[in-house]
């Protein structure tokens, strides 16, 4: 669950939120989150899947529907997952 914490964070820097979606109990989100964060291996995927963002085009201007292109490529997310 700790993958899936660290992608579902960087949707909105959010740690309690992003604990509830990887799963976690929403009576203990917000202490889990924390937990997380102060996890190294979790502070090293957050800047892992940042990094491969960053690699990604952002949106373009005058662009009228939102790309159904996910965040983080799946072979990227099945890399973490392994």
């Amino acid at each position: 669950m700790r993958e899936l914490f660290a992608i579902e964070y960087i949707k909105d820097c959010n740690a309690t939120q992003a604990a509830i979606r990887a799963g976690y109990s929403v009576k203990t989100a917000a202490s889990q989150g924390s937990r997380l964060l102060n996890s190294a291996s979790v502070r090293k995927a957050i800047a892992d899947a940042n990094t491969e963002l960053q690699k990604k085009p952002r949106c373009r201007k005058n662009a009228s529907k939102k790309s159904s292109r996910p965040l983080l490529s799946p072979t990227y997310v099945n890399s973490l997952t392994k």
